[in-house]
């Protein structure tokens, strides 16, 4: 066919070219993990999967493959890291671009501690219970441990025992120890009183009755009627209370 063809209005500008790498999110603690993603704009997909993407990383390990991969980055020390796409045609094999992002790994905050007895005052052979209070980021792993200058303590986790069988009267200063797995520590203490056990109660004197033996001065040691009425009462009070002492004042 011939003839004259005519186009009205604008002819569609080409789109330029384009590539960009982004790291999400950029700023992270040890431990969280860094989504990079390369995307490609402008670009005609000739196939299904017309390109192969190659990452490059300063630090951290990489999780999955293609223009998304993760980044672990559990043990990184604080600082920036880069991580760089290369992208080639596959069916050339051979590179035609590439493009960086940065991510940034925070230093992580030293673990805090606080650490509590309950009940904070005891008597010998008696137990009180140390609890420890750490605070740190979700990524952080805490291995806890303690010491006392006097009695025996068991713990596990945040969670021990004081024993203070034996202990004499005074003072026994626990410390609570933590560490994250970066190796940063925080040392907190805590006292428990050991009190003198109780005394027991002082026993309480009942009076009972009197014998006299200056009524017949002849036979000065014949018990009359009132003095075996008393000794009756004592010893019906004696059958009462085995566990009493008696008291005999002349």
């Amino acid at each position: 066919s011939g003839g004259l063809v005519l186009r009205l209005g604008e002819k569609n500008p080409v789109q330029p070219k384009s590539i960009a790498c982004d790291a999400t999110p950029d700023e992270v603690y040890a431990g969280e993990r860094v989504t990079l993603a390369a995307t490609l704009r402008n670009y005609r997909d000739k196939t299904k999967h017309p390109f192969s993407f190659t990452w490059e990383l300063s630090g951290g390990k990489q999780q999955g493959f293609g223009p998304v991969i993760f980044v672990d980055t559990t043990g990184l020390a604080g600082g920036t890291y880069h991580a760089t796409a290369h992208i080639a045609a596959k069916e050339k094999g051979r590179q035609f671009a590439q493009c960086s992002a940065n991510f940034v790994v925070k230093p992580s905050p030293a673990p805090t501690l606080k650490c509590s007895a309950d009940p904070t005052t005891v008597t010998p052979g008696q137990v009180s219970t140390i609890t420890a209070y750490a605070s740190t980021i979700p990524q952080r792993q805490l291995t806890y441990s303690y010491t006392t200058s006097e009695g025996q303590i068991e713990g596990k986790d945040n969670i021990a025992q004081l024993h203070t069988d034996g202990l004499p009267p005074g003072v026994a200063t626990v410390t609570c120890h933590v560490v994250d797995d970066l190796g940063q520590t925080a040392v907190a203490t805590t006292e428990v009183t050991v009190a003198p056990p109780a005394l027991p109660p002082s026993p309480k004197a009942q009076p009972l009755c009197t014998v006299y033996f200056n009524r017949d001065m002849r036979r000065p040691a014949r018990v009359d009627n009132e003095g075996r009425a008393c000794l009756d009462d004592i010893a019906l009070t004696m059958e009462h209370q085995p566990d009493a002492r008696l008291v005999l004042v002349g």
